[in-house]
This record gives structure tokens, C-alpha cells and sequence, in this order.
């Protein structure tokens, strides 16, 4: 019993500190949220939550039992991999409509352990009183020149990452991961000796619905190994429920002038 007290004693404080926590900003369409299987993730509130629907897979109460506060709710997998449309109805019959996605805990990507659910109208009240947030432009700027960035983990990778061709390799080298947007770097190489591989950004993928907002490439030709010219950088901008493993690259060979397989 001692043990069960002091572990929820530290759960609070970490939640009441603001530790790990990412802000939702909802509106009209719904919000993809990534939760750990193994662990519980941690939901806050405006107001607090009358009902929750379609949350069978997930075990969904208050974070202290004893003394429950339904703004603030823990969130549990039932399952190691599930995916399912949840809606969470305020007091005051806001409905806030979430799609929650369970990713293994040893994902190498980030995964937020708290959320915090705000309007969308309260953004744009903050935007009105503090400084304005980075935009897509100067963030992809920022990944092109390695910079750093103010309100955004920087974390340098080697995550190797399928790209459905063979002889072309592709690894997130760097991630960027803010209130607004992910960024990510992925370098991609041409190991075939006599073929071309063509990069078109406009196909370019993340996640069901595609969560991309913005990509750059410095080469979307890469020749085959021996010119020296087999190696592109591909950057990205996207919503921050993004993950580099459900990335789509936008690669196919290029034979006699035309695009193939």
C-alpha cells in the first residue's frame, strides 16, 4: 500500500510540474494521439469528461480513484497494437473526437506520456499575447542548416527506415519535435551501380490521413553510385501526431526516361 502511494504521489507531481506534456489543440476534425502500450498516458482537460465513447480497447478513469478529478484522466491500452476513433464529451457537451493509435513502448520515436486538450480558440487568444510560433518556412529552414530552435527537442538519429526498393537506403538522421510541428531529416542513398532513382515530394506520405505539410529534398535525381551524386537529404514538416516509421517515401526507379518499380 506504501508502495502504490508513493508511485502515485510522484504520477502527480509529474503531471502537476507539466513534465512531458503536449498540447492538442482541437477543433472540428479529429486528433491523432500516440499512446505507449504497457504504460498509462495521461489526458487533462478545460473541463472535466461527462462520457467517453468507442473506448473499449482502452481503460479510461480518473487518475486518482480515491479522489477523482475527470479532467484528468489516465488512458491505458488494453491491446499491443490497436487503433479506434474515441470521442470525449465536457461538461459543458464539447465534443473532442481523438483517433488513438497504440505504438510498441520501445518505439525509438518520442511519444508524449501527457496531453493536454485546449480549443483551438484558445490559441489563437495566446497567439494574440505572446510572441508568434515558428512557421513551416523558417522551421524548414532550421532543418536544412542543422539549427537550433527555440521550443524544439533536437535528436540526432540512425533509424533505418524501409523504402521498398532494394539497393536504396534511407535513415532518419535527425528529429525535431515542437508544439506545432515534427521535423524530420532523412538521408537517402543509391547503392545500384547503373540506375537512377527519382525523388517526387508531391507523393510524399505520413500515417492514414497523410500528416505532411511541407517537404524539400536538395536532389531529386540521384544517380547511380560510381558519379558520386547518389545521395539526397530529404526534410519534412508535419503535424506533430506524425511518426517517421509510418513514412511513405516518395522513391521509384527511373529506366529510359520513365518511372518504374
Amino acid at each position: 500500500m506504501k508502495i502504490i502511494f508513493c508511485w502515485l504521489f510522484l504520477s502527480l507531481n509529474l503531471i502537476a510540474s507539466g513534465a512531458e506534456a503536449r498540447t492538442v489543440y482541437y477543433g472540428s476534425t479529429p486528433e491523432t494521439i500516440r499512446l505507449a502500450y504497457g504504460g498509462a498516458t495521461i489526458f487533462r482537460f478545460e473541463k472535466p469528461v461527462r462520457t467517453v465513447s468507442q473506448a473499449a480497447r482502452f481503460t479510461i478513469k480518473p487518475v486518482d480513484e480515491e479522489n477523482p478529478n475527470y479532467a484528468m484522466l489516465s488512458v491505458e491500452p488494453r491491446l499491443v497494437k490497436a487503433t479506434a476513433p474515441v470521442s470525449f464529451i465536457l461538461s459543458d457537451g464539447t465534443m473532442i473526437n481523438t483517433k488513438l493509435v497504440v505504438v510498441p513502448a520501445e518505439n525509438s520515436e518520442k511519444i508524449d506520456s501527457v496531453y493536454d486538450f485546449k480549443a483551438q480558440s484558445s490559441l489563437m487568444a495566446q497567439a494574440n499575447e505572446t510572441a508568434p510560433q515558428m512557421g513551416k518556412i523558417d522551421l524548414m529552414k532550421a532543418l536544412i542548416r542543422g539549427d537550433f530552435v527555440a521550443g524544439y527537442a533536437i535528436k540526432e538519429l540512425s533509424m533505418e527506415v524501409e523504402t521498398g526498393l532494394s539497393k536504396v537506403d534511407a535513415t532518419l538522421t535527425r528529429l525535431y519535435t515542437g508544439p506545432e510541428f515534427n521535423g524530420y531529416v532523412f538521408r537517402i542513398v543509391n547503392q545500384s551501380d547503373d540506375e537512377k532513382v527519382e525523388i517526387d515530394v508531391r507523393k510524399l506520405k505520413i500515417g492514414q490521413p497523410n500528416l505532411a505539410i511541407f517537404s524539400s529534398v536538395d536532389r531529386d535525381v540521384l544517380e547511380a553510385k560510381p558519379s558520386g551524386r547518389n545521395v539526397a537529404y530529404l526534410k519534412i514538416i508535419a503535424k506533430p501526431a506524425s511518426l517517421a516509421s509510418e513514412v511513405l517515401l516518395p522513391i521509384s526507379w527511373v529506366k529510359n526516361g520513365k518511372d518504374g518499380k
